[in-house]
């Protein structure tokens, strides 16, 4: 069964434990032991299949099993990887002795659910337990830290490992330290470990070539992959796909071209689709969208989601209808419950004035109950991770927040600041705190809970609006406050009223 699993036969995988059952059922004197239960684990968790994988946490309650600490771990990371956290929170307490696996099953399970502020806190617990974390372990720390922007408790993790390995940390540490400083804005402490690192892998010196591209800095991702074609370090395919991110970023579509062409030719690498779909990006960024859609036509892969994902929000970028409406057919096919989707083919039909079509793409959706996934904005202030959700005013210091957000709006009107916002999700003249503008809440906070002087660092869940970007131009210069905000596009610097995406995102 196991070899089945390895060799990719999860189906023959699958009816090989049926029988295993059926013949357990019969009093056979075959019976499945925590081994064989731990390998049907790893295989529903790959599959995904909860509701099998349930039956089987039954079986082993049922049998005795899960005092084995290897089925219970496998339990918390089949619940965690299947998004019931519940339960494998449940399952890790029930566990009397645990080990550093069944820790980082737990805390994996948290980061897979986009919930690193507890996976952090129960980092710090595990520390606490006085077991000592290994090198996963200390990863999705890092991992968490970099999606809170969590920079202070960055730090801490940083100083543990400089503490526990004194001769120099492996080359993967070092490549999760540069990704999270990277990530929490910090490029110069991501750039001083890249240089303190003596043995550089490709993994290493992707993290750094990642770095710049978060930060918008493409022009240190190319002159950094000549560094690598120096050095004699064979690229791998992500290296190539960071390669062509910041082309698109620079605008380089014959560089693009000639990278693409000839890593095959000269390194081996086959382009994937993510290769593909960079491609795509490029060319419908610069507005070749008929010839973008003539290499999805020629290239040998199926195209996913993603890729004509990627055509939607150039179409919306261009005011594309007739592509745009082809993407859009694509995606409900692929994926018919992404509203994300939906939003985008909105705001095309809404860019070159269709608003009876606007309204019925928002009809569609309401009609098949799908709903704007809720946004979300999170602030690390001390040692506490602070999370702001659009419509919530139930944070402790929301009378502080409103206040500071009133005397800022009062500002801007005196200033001659527009407040306005052209998007059709956003109602401003509604509720200015409660228009999915977590990050306008956050940024108060920021304003009264830090140090003058102090970034205040932001990760939001959602593109941020223009009228959010405007107004924390507007603060920063005010204010004289760096604010650093991450929205999943990009990483916006905003310094003295001015963003490093240069109002490009």
């Amino acid at each position: 069964m196991c070899g089945l699993h390895q060799h990719g036969l999860y189906a023959d995988a699958l009816e090989a434990f049926r029988y295993l059952q059926c013949s357990s059922d019969t009093r056979s004197p075959i019976q499945p032991t925590g081994t064989t239960i731990t390998g049907v684990l790893s295989l529903l968790t790959d599959l995904k299949l909860d509701r099998l994988g349930k039956e089987v946490h039954c079986y082993a309650l049922k049998n005795g099993l899960t005092s084995n600490i290897f089925v219970s771990s496998k339990l918390v990371d089949l619940y965690g990887k299947t998004g019931d956290m519940t339960s494998a929170a449940n399952v890790f307490e029930r566990i009397r002795s645990k080990n550093v696996v069944t820790w980082n099953s737990l805390l994996t399970g948290y980061k897979h659910n986009r919930k690193p502020e507890v996976a952090l806190k129960l980092f710090g617990e595990m520390l606490k337990s006085n077991l000592h974390p290994n090198l996963v372990t200390i990863q999705i720390a890092l991992l968490s830290c970099g999606m809170t922007m969590a920079l202070t408790y960055g730090r801490e993790v940083h100083s543990y490992i400089t503490k526990s390995w004194p001769g120099g940390y492996p080359a993967t540490l070092a490549s999760a330290l540069i990704d999270m400083y990277g990530k929490c804005g910090n490029i110069e402490d991501a750039r001083l470990v890249f240089e303190c690192t003596v043995e550089k892998d490709i993994a290493v010196w992707n993290a750094m070539m990642s770095c710049y591209l978060l930060h918008r800095l493409p022009r240190n991702v190319i002159d950094m992959f000549g560094y690598v074609e120096q050095t004699g370090i064979q690229p791998d395919p992500i290296t190539f796909i960071l390669l062509l991110s910041a082309c698109k970023q620079e605008g380089l579509l014959e560089a693009a071209q000639s990278y693409f062409y000839t890593m095959e030719d000269i390194y081996g690498i086959k382009p994937t689709l993510k290769h593909y779909t960079c491609m795509v990006d490029i060319m419908g960024t610069a507005g070749l969208l008929e010839e973008s859609l003539t290499l999805i036509q020629k290239m040998p892969l199926e195209p996913d989601a993603c890729l004509w994902s990627t055509v939607l929000k150039a179409c919306k970028l261009h005011s594309n209808l007739d592509i745009g409406e082809k993407a859009a057919k694509a995606l409900f096919e692929l994926e018919p419950n992404n509203t994300s989707n939906y939003m985008v083919l909105s705001n095309i039909y809404a860019n070159t004035g269709l608003w009876d079509s606007t309204e019925a793409v928002r009809d569609a959706m309401t009609e098949q109950g799908l709903h704007v996934k809720g946004q979300y904005s999170w602030l690390y202030h001390g040692t506490t991770v602070h999370r702001f959700e659009a419509g919530d005013l139930s944070h402790p210091a929301i009378d502080n927040i409103l206040t500071t957000w009133k005397d800022l709006t009062i500002r801007m009107e005196q200033s001659g600041y527009p407040p306005r916002d052209n998007e059709p999700y956003c109602n401003v003249e509604a509720d200015p705190m409660s228009c999915h503008h977590t990050e306008r809440m956050a940024v108060c906070y920021g304003l009264i809970s830090t140090r003058d002087h102090d970034p205040i660092r932001i990760l939001k869940n959602f593109r941020m609006c223009i009228e959010c970007h405007s107004s924390i131009k507007f603060i920063s210069k005010d204010k004289n406050r760096e604010i650093i905000v991450s929205d999943g596009s990009t990483y916006h610097h905003f310094k003295d009223g001015t963003c490093s995406c240069g109002d490009m995102w």
